[in-house]
C-alpha cells in the first residue's frame, strides 16, 4: 500500500473534484429535504411528545408563517440527519487521497464510531426528554416552569 496518493493534480482539477463532491452532498440533502417535508407533520408530532406529556396541550404560533417555517426547519434538520452519511463519505473521499497511511489509520476509529455515537446521543436525548416530561403533570412543580419557558421563548421570537 502506498503511503500517499502520488498523482499530482493542478488546482483546477481539485476545484472540479470539490464541486462534484459538493453537488453530490447538495443533491442528497435536497432529495432528503423533500422526503422529510412530506412527513414533516409526523416528525413534528414525535418531537412534541415530551411537551404533550408535560401538560402543554397546544402550541402557540406568534407569527402568520411560523407554523410553516417550523415544518421547514424540522424537515431541514431531519434531512441533515438523513444525508449526513453521504456528506461524511464525500468529505472522506475528498480528503483521504491527501493523507498518509498513518493519518488514515488514526482517523479510522473516529470514522467508525461517529454513527454509533450519533445514534446513542439521539437515543439519549429522546429518552431524557421522555423521562423529564414523565414526571411533569399539569399540577406538578415542573409544569409552570415549562410553560413559563415556552411563553418566554415565543415572546422573544
Amino acid at each position: 500500500m502506498k503511503d500517499i496518493d502520488d498523482t499530482k493534480q493542478p488546482l483546477l482539477d481539485h476545484l472540479i473534484e470539490l464541486r462534484r463532491r459538493l453537488l453530490w452532498c447538495l443533491t442528497t440533502l435536497v432529495i432528503a429535504f423533500f422526503i422529510c417535508f412530506a412527513f414533516a407533520k409526523d416528525i413534528f408530532a414525535v418531537l412534541v411528545q415530551p411537551l404533550i406529556r408535560a401538560g402543554q396541550g397546544k402550541l402557540i404560533y406568534t407569527d402568520i408563517f411560523e407554523a410553516f417555517f417550523a415544518q421547514v426547519k424540522v424537515s431541514l434538520f431531519a434531512a441533515l440527519m438523513l444525508s449526513f452519511p453521504m456528506i461524511a463519505t464525500q468529505l472522506w473521499r475528498f480528503v483521504a487521497p491527501g493523507l498518509y497511511a498513518k493519518e488514515k489509520n488514526a482517523f479510522l476509529p473516529f470514522l467508525l464510531m461517529t454513527p454509533v455515537f450519533f445514534a446513542g446521543g439521539a437515543g439519549f436525548g429522546a429518552g431524557a426528554g421522555a423521562v423529564g416530561a414523565a414526571g411533569a403533570s399539569p399540577g406538578s412543580r415542573r409544569a409552570p416552569r415549562i410553560s413559563y419557558a415556552l411563553s418566554r421563548s415565543t415572546a422573544v421570537a
